[in-house]
């Protein structure tokens, strides 16, 4: 069967990176993945990264795999054959309240920009963000961990609780302006209001006219339900947060066991 595209049938793919591309057993992207994005783009198909990591966050061994874009920091920022098309940072005022905010409230966090600012208070719970929790290993990253809050300026953040921290200081100040993702284990993840993964999709269809019927997302975490929850076609690893399962249209093998390319072959986006 010949799958080769018209305009028409153009499909658009989202893909999630820990688990979905990149093996968080492994650290690796497997060569059934990179050659599985090479053959949808063949086929004429658009490849995105969907992530809630800024683009500083995104290694370059994922970049490098050849997609079209990358849509960053749940949905702040958009990159198309590497230029920046969209961007929403936050307000350099309301990056300096959220920075006191995060130092009162005793919370560890990391403020998630074009570098990455770390708040790690002495306390067992937080040691092993002490040396940039693993992010800085391949040193494509700027991590900082001495600065003042009038020196910040980011697009969103993350912060982790433990039972001295007040973390009720960070949700009275981001209440009304900022959308709160619960990741579990006293892990939250805060973006701008009213951004998230799926808003990064509808952007995309407009810029290229990709009917809903033609997304497809892939993922494994809480952090991936905007998406499953917008898209018809949502494509679970193996291994994902159950939370996924109610909009799971397909569940595919495990990120090592080349689920990306099994599941492309079987839905025909690929031969």
């Amino acid at each position: 069967m010949d799958i080769k595209n018209t305009e028409m049938n153009k499909k658009a793919l989202f893909f999630d990176i820990d688990g979905t591309i990149l093996s968080e057993k492994t650290g690796q992207i497997p060569e059934s993945a990179v050659r599985a994005i090479k053959a949808a783009r063949e086929n004429g198909h658009l490849t995105f990264i969907n992530t809630g990591r800024t683009r500083a966050c995104v290694p370059s061994k994922v970049q490098n795999v050849g997609f079209d874009g990358i849509l960053c920091g749940c949905g702040t920022e958009i990159v198309y054959h590497g230029e920046s098309v969209m961007h929403q940072g936050l307000s350099k005022e309301f990056c300096v309240q959220i920075a006191e905010a995060v130092q009162k409230a005793g919370v560890a966090s990391i403020l998630e920009g074009e570098v990455f600012y770390f708040a790690v208070p002495n306390r067992p719970a937080f040691q092993s963000l002490k040396n940039g929790g693993g992010l800085s290993e391949d040193g494509e990253m700027t991590l900082i961990f001495d600065w003042k809050p009038e020196d910040t300026f980011f697009d969103k953040f993350v912060f982790w609780t433990d039972e001295v921290s007040k973390e009720e200081i960070i949700l009275d100040l981001i209440k009304d302006k900022m959308d709160l993702i619960v990741r579990g284990n006293g892990f939250f993840e805060v973006v701008p209001k009213g951004y998230t993964k799926a808003g990064a999709i509808r952007k995309v269809q407009e810029m290229f006219n990709i009917t809903l019927e033609n997304t497809y997302v892939f993922g494994d975490s809480s952090n991936d339900l905007s998406m499953f929850e917008y898209s018809p076609n949502a494509i679970a690893m193996k291994e994902h947060d159950p939370v996924l399962d109610p909009y799971t249209s397909y569940v595919t093998d495990t990120v090592e066991n080349d689920g990306i390319e099994k599941a492309m072959k079987a839905l025909k986006l690929i031969l």
